[in-house]
């Protein structure tokens, strides 16, 4: 396969921070015609350079490992194509941030003036660090991540439901099958920052709705042994368990619990799966307890089969999971954003932040929900699929979806 995006991977080993720095807006404005389109920063030589910061070396490196290479596979499909409106290839500078927020901002200072728009800054606090910076650049970043603090943010787009709606759509899925009922008490273990107290807020506002109670556990990535957490929420007679960990967390969690005979329904976010998890002790624990609301379909979806076929064969012993197509729906979005900018005739940054406005309805055959990108206050969707653990490429497969319960309405409608 042609690897037209590769230029920021032979570099990445070499990157260094850069503490300083910045840019001319009206440097990085002055803009040029090609073939009829008005083209500006980021376009250099008529390809068209977008910036990628995930981790690849600090806590969340092997899901940044799976985005890049996603992201590389997508945009070299598109490239074999003919580029974005058949007419401008597209080239990734990749650069590994380590999901920290100091090394994210010193390291756009060096990129912000080489690239039209950002496929992914990995984590929503090193996002909002760039806040500023973006708006004086009209600069566009997908995030990728689901925190709903990031909503408002005129340059930060969401691409899926925020962790809040998240975990009403879980908990609304269970309330209407009933393997929970109104009244009773959820059970939450949650990591502190976004993530966790993300998904919390979701928790809370359906049991305010559903007249339950909340058991919350608050941990940090270091806690391995989710035992006491579970004596603690047994003692509470909890009727379903939500998790907002790790992965390692999850395992713990279910194994703990059924040691415990604590016998309920396990409800776990997009970031506590792993593939892996079923090769663990707490596999089968999983299979039959676990429910997990995800953005993305799974792997049975046809066109995300190819994808994983594609992504196989291009990094052969690779066995990716599912993050490897949220990746896929977000280059979708920014790929319908610049293409709506090529028909508006305006590749520049200006014009790229105007084409989001446009797009409302992103088409991702079946891979993800409809997506309107239009309104920067509420996220691009609050669709998810309801998924259960299973035997499976990306060890889950879907019993419900797209699915929005009706407090996940309320709080989209909300924001």
């Amino acid at each position: 396969m042609k690897s037209s995006t590769r230029a920021g991977l032979a570099a990445l080993a070499g990157v260094a921070v850069i503490t300083s720095g910045c840019s001319s807006k009206a440097e990085s404005n002055q803009s040029s015609d090609e073939g009829g389109v008005e083209v500006g920063a980021g376009i250099s030589d008529g390809t068209i350079n977008l910036g990628m910061m995930v981790d690849l070396s600090g806590p969340f490196a092997p899901i940044g490992r799976e985005l890049s290479q996603a992201a590389e596979l997508y945009w070299d499909q598109k490239n074999e194509d003919g580029g974005v409106c058949g007419q401008f290839p597209v080239q990734l500078d990749l650069k590994d941030n380590a999901y920290n927020v100091q090394t994210t901002v010193s390291l756009y200072s060096g990129m912000r003036d080489n690239v039209l728009a950002f496929q992914n800054i990995l984590g929503t606090a090193p996002s909002l660090a760039l806040a500023d910076s973006l708006s004086a650049d009209d600069m566009l970043v997908v995030l990728h991540g689901q925190g709903q603090e990031a909503l408002g943010y005129e340059n930060i787009m969401l691409a899926n439901a925020t962790f809040d709606i998240e975990a009403a759509n879980g908990l609304g899925y269970l309330l209407e099958q009933g393997a929970i009922t109104s009244g009773g008490t959820i059970g939450h273990i949650y990591l502190e920052g976004s993530y966790g107290e993300g998904v919390l807020e979701g928790v809370e506002k359906f049991a305010d709705v559903n007249d339950m109670t909340v058991r919350g556990i608050q941990i940090t990535p270091a806690v391995t042994d989710m035992t006491p957490a579970i004596a603690d929420l047994s003692s509470a007679e909890i009727d379903v368990l939500v998790v907002s960990g790790s992965p390692p967390q999850l395992a713990s969690a279910a194994g703990a619990a059924a040691a415990a005979g604590l016998d309920v329904p396990i409800l776990g976010s997009g970031p506590t799966w792993t593939s892996g998890l079923l090769d663990t002790s707490a596999g089968d624990v999983l299979r039959d307890k676990l429910y997990v609301a995800f953005p993305s379909a799974s792997f049975d979806n046809p066109t995300a089969s190819d994808f994983r076929d594609a992504y196989i064969a291009e990094y052969p012993g690779e066995d990716p999971s599912l993050q490897i197509m949220l990746e896929y729906v977000e280059a979708r979005a920014l790929d319908a954003v610049l293409e709506q900018a090529c028909e508006n005739g305006d590749l520049t940054r200006a014009g790229v932040m105007a084409a989001k406005s446009e797009v409302t309805s992103v088409e991702t055959e079946g891979t993800a929900p409809v997506l309107d990108l239009s309104d920067p206050a509420k996220p691009a969707t609050g669709e998810e699929y309801i998924m259960r653990a299973a035997d499976v490429p990306g060890g889950l497969e879907v019993v419900e979806g797209p699915y929005i319960s009706e407090v996940g309405q309320e709080i989209l409608d909300a924001k």
